[in-house]
């Protein structure tokens, strides 16, 4: 892994290493609530707002 500028760059074998321990169930993302992607401005809001425990999650119909 790289490190540029304080952010990590991803490469094929760190996402190919992730998509491995994601399908043996070895990590399992946190999802905290979903939203339509209509009530965009109310997910930001609870995520500045709100203690969230996992990811926020917006749904395209």
């Amino acid at each position: 892994m790289t490190i540029l500028a304080g952010f990590a760059k991803a490469n094929k074998e760190d996402l190919d290493f992730l998509g491995e321990l994601l399908s043996l169930g070895h990590l399992q993302p946190v999802i905290d609530t979903c939203f339509p992607f209509e009530r965009i401005a109310e997910a930001h809001s609870y995520v500045d707002q709100v203690r969230k425990k996992g990811n926020v999650i917006l749904t395209i119909s």
